[in-house]
């Protein structure tokens, strides 16, 4: 058995082979306006293959949508994403968290939040919007209601307003309640 010095050493860096990379799990980026899907994920890999389809989408300036099976799964991919890809900015839509026959309204929390995530999707400030199914069913105000309704709420003028209008919202009324 030779045992000199030379044959214990380390193979040649120019020996060793690099691990081949990953293949993507989600093959490509939809064309906009397009969906796309893939088979079936384990565990957190459904959060590694969408955090890699919206890099890809961060980098042609573009904004994902996804859509989830439900509100707990939309708000498991909101928390993982951002684990597998820091640099993303995650928004998740809050779910209403009543049911349609529900004679009382949703919490007001719930309600700001869905107002913020919205004004920041608008606005181009979220690479991903997660979005469970059954919140993505329901209607949303038009794009200028938001934005009267998000400048009344930085003027603080909004509690004002609705005692004197009940939120009829109109812009020749607005300067009446601004300071």
């Amino acid at each position: 058995m030779n045992t000199d010095a030379t044959s214990l050493a380390a193979p040649p860096v120019a020996a060793t082979v690099a691990p081949p990379s990953l293949p993507a799990l989600i093959p490509e980026l939809p064309a906009p306006g397009r969906r796309t899907g893939a088979g079936a994920f384990a565990g957190s890999s459904d959060a590694l293959a969408l955090a890699e389809l919206a890099r890809r989408a961060a980098a042609a300036k573009r904004m994902i949508a996804i859509v989830s099976a439900d509100p707990l799964s939309a708000q498991r991919l909101a928390e993982e994403i951002p684990w597998f890809a820091p640099e993303l900015r995650v928004a998740l839509m809050p779910d209403w968290e009543t049911l349609p026959y529900d004679h009382f309204s949703p919490h007001q929390d719930l309600v700001s939040e869905r107002l913020a995530t919205m004004y920041r999707a608008a606005r181009g400030e979220c690479d991903v919007l997660v979005v469970a199914a059954t919140t993505a069913l329901y209607r949303l105000a038009p794009p200028s209601y938001l934005d009267w309704l998000v400048l009344l709420r930085f003027c603080t003028a909004f509690e004002a307003y609705c005692k004197v209008y009940t939120a009829n919202i109109r812009r020749e009324r607005i300067a009446e309640c601004l300071p």
